[in-house]
């Protein structure tokens, strides 16, 4: 109460302040006449009060390393916000839409929280924005080719998310983004690719990404270390990646991705007497089967499918399930991509 009475105060600064705790007030909203928030690093906790949106004069927002766990809420009337800071608190569910509706701001510092699902490409809109930093999330999908459009961004982080190729081309060649690194190491300046890792998920020079040691890769782009994969690995990513969980008979996914159970006995797969696998038997649209002789020869499902383009370099899906390498990595990942397309495509025909 005694907080909402102070209307014309325009900076609340108690920031780094350990002896506090406790939630931020909901009537925070009545600060009519705010322009800066700080109060980072005072163990609040609780959710952020949709009053922060009342704020219509707020220009910075510093709330990180706190214990402020949900959803931010919706920010769009703060037309004056320039600096928003929650790095390294508890929020999660999607990015804030709410924040493309911001002209005016600068620096958008969401690292180390919950978020997930896709990254909006009303971003690029934000002509404003020269600091980007999401990464250590749970973020998905690709990265908007609008971030081409970010003129004035000079430092992008998206490191230890799960997005995948295509970079934009316009982020690649960029002249200012991480002070002009893209002229010496391309895109690996915005983003490691897969196969190779650093600690920030970009390159840390001009030497661009560290490559993975023999017998390792990553899965994501922007991976902070590299993995041992497994046949089961890359089977459970296949099934992830053709969205199985949604269209699958049920007995065609009995036993998939089930730890308790060996790989062997996911219906479907086929292994020798050594417990590898060599053959795959899976559903695909309209019921079809895609039966693997021998030791199955694996195609990107667009030449299955339409026989008439030209066969692209096949590879012993067997042999790459031992051995997984970056770039069998990729190709599977383009596999799947191309099952999911098509599936989609020909469920809207059967509407």
């Amino acid at each position: 109460t005694e907080l909402a009475q102070l209307t014309s105060l325009e900076q609340l600064n108690i920031g780094l302040n350990h002896q506090m705790s406790g939630p931020l007030p909901e009537n925070i909203g009545d600060l009519h006449s705010i322009k800066e928030i700080l109060l980072s690093r005072l163990n609040l906790s609780s959710t952020i009060p949709h009053s922060l949106g009342n704020l219509t004069n707020l220009e910075n927002l510093e709330l990180y390393g706190n214990k402020l766990e949900g959803e931010l809420p919706n920010l769009s009337a703060n037309k004056n916000l320039k600096r928003i800071d929650l790095f390294n608190c508890r929020l999660s569910g999607s990015f804030p839409f709410s924040l493309t509706k911001l002209p005016m701001l600068q620096i958008i510092h969401l690292k180390s929280n919950r978020l997930e699902g896709t990254l909006p490409s009303e971003i690029g809109s934000l002509g404003m924005l020269s600091w980007f930093d999401v990464s250590m999330n749970q973020i998905i999908g690709t990265i908007p080719q609008s971030f081409s459009n970010l003129q004035n961004l000079r430092d992008l982080r998206l490191g230890g998310n799960m997005l995948s190729d295509p970079i934009p081309e316009g982020l690649c060649s960029s002249a200012k983004v991480h002070a002009g690194l893209a002229k010496h190491c391309g895109c690996d300046a915005i983003i490691c690719p897969v196969g190779s890792y650093s600690a920030m998920g970009f390159a840390p020079g001009k030497g661009g990404c560290t490559k993975c040691p023999e017998g390792e890769t990553t899965r994501f782009l922007g991976s902070t270390e590299c993995q041992n994969f497994t046949q089961q690995d890359f089977l459970g990513m296949f099934y992830d990646a053709v969205g199985a969980e949604d269209w699958w008979p049920m007995d065609r996914r009995e036993g998939w991705k089930d730890t308790t159970v060996s790989k062997c006995e996911w219906k479907g797969v086929v292994c020798d007497a050594n417990g590898d696998v060599i053959a795959l038997s899976i559903p695909m649209a309209r019921n079809a089967q895609v039966n693997s002789d021998g030791r199955a020869k694996v195609y990107a499902s667009r030449t299955i499918l339409d026989p008439g383009r030209e066969r692209p370099p096949k590879f012993d899906f067997s042999d790459q399930l031992k051995n997984p390498s970056p770039e069998i990595e990729r190709i599977l990942g383009q596999t799947f991509e191309d099952l999911k397309a098509y599936y989609v495509k020909d469920k809207k025909k059967k509407r």
